[in-house]
């Protein structure tokens, strides 16, 4: 398993920008992003940056902030008791326009090697597409899935660390 590292504090600023990509190779599922400011007991205030449509959380309320690898994969709001999981909310895709590209470049150089005659450059290139591209797509699937699993289980444990839930009583 990963190592989790979890950030708690209050959320004392958020901003909503909308996603355009930079290069043609970059894609995100959510066509927003966040920028969430995080002020921690120890003083210090930490930004963090999420590809999401999702925000659980509100300023001023307290939360908990799970990173992997710097990266902010979940969010449990400790006020409300409102959780996120990055990962299995708005998860990477896993067909990219850089297999598209590729995929075209396999096939010129397939046509083009095939009208001056060579035949059996086409057949290995074709078998590698064939090959080489469910692979990696099944590759991201899986990481895709297991990444979902791991982050829901770390939520789990921060969960259990930070206490149980807001009780919701009835009002007359």
């Amino acid at each position: 398993m990963p190592n989790f590292y979890v950030v708690s504090g209050r959320l004392i600023e958020v901003h909503r920008f909308i996603n355009v990509p930079l290069h043609w190779f970059e894609q995100y599922p959510a066509r927003e992003r966040r920028e969430l400011w995080i002020a921690t007991q120890e003083g210090p205030e930490v930004k963090f940056v999420v590809h999401s449509r999702q925000m659980p959380a509100r300023c001023g309320h307290h939360v908990e902030a799970l990173l992997l690898r710097g990266e902010l994969v979940g969010l449990l709001n400790t006020t409300t008791g409102a959780q996120v999981n990055y990962a299995r909310a708005d998860p990477p895709l896993v067909w990219r326009r850089f297999d598209t590209a590729l995929l075209l470049a396999v096939v010129l150089t397939a046509s083009v090697s095939i009208l001056l005659g060579g035949v059996m450059l086409p057949v290995v290139m074709g078998f590698t597409a064939l090959a080489g591209l469910p692979s990696a797509l099944f590759a991201r699937l899986a990481s895709n899935v297991r990444a979902r699993l791991e982050v829901d289980r770390a939520l789990e444990q921060v969960l259990g660390i930070g206490g149980a839930r807001p009780i919701l009583r009835r009002v007359k």
